[in-house]
């Protein structure tokens, strides 16, 4: 049996999880996007960055990474909604983490596991840009990182 190259693997599943989501790349903003997004005040700004990283009370939680992703997605699209779902590739990305992950603590099957991980579950969080702070990939990055430090 030919084993696939883990490069072929990571574009195939980067893929498949963009056609999963295809139809959420055509949302608006929904739910509580208009807080994070609409009515935010710190975006508009340089100041609104300092204010994300300094400033616990600038948004509903204190998430600066996701709010200085904002930050810089607003001065990319403004507010055209379709710019702001490429978290759809974050969650892509998230999943090829997951796959290497699995991987390299050696669990079989690892990019079947990312792919079922990658399959729509109904819960809405990718359709919606407020909970991009659940699915970030510095999560698995983090994770991956913390899995090569020598047992204490």
């Amino acid at each position: 049996m030919r084993i696939l190259p883990a490069s072929f693997k990571t574009l195939l599943l980067i893929g498949l999880t963009l056609i999963a989501y295809l139809p959420a790349l055509h949302n608006g903003f929904i739910w509580d996007d208009d807080a994070s997004l609409m009515k935010n005040q710190t975006l508009f700004g340089w100041s609104g960055l300092h204010e994300l990283w300094f400033n616990p009370l600038a948004l509903q939680q204190y998430y600066p990474i996701t709010g200085t992703v904002f930050w810089i997605e607003y001065q990319l699209w403004r507010l055209d909604p379709v710019g702001y779902h490429a978290n759809v590739l974050l969650y892509g990305l998230n999943a090829v983490l997951f796959a290497l992950a699995l991987r390299k603590l050696r669990l079989p099957a690892p990019w079947f596991a990312a792919t079922i991980f990658a399959v729509p579950s109904g819960d809405g969080r990718i359709g919606r840009l407020d909970h991009r702070d659940q699915e970030h990939p510095f999560h698995c990055v983090f994770s991956w990182e913390h899995s090569r430090l020598p047992a204490i």
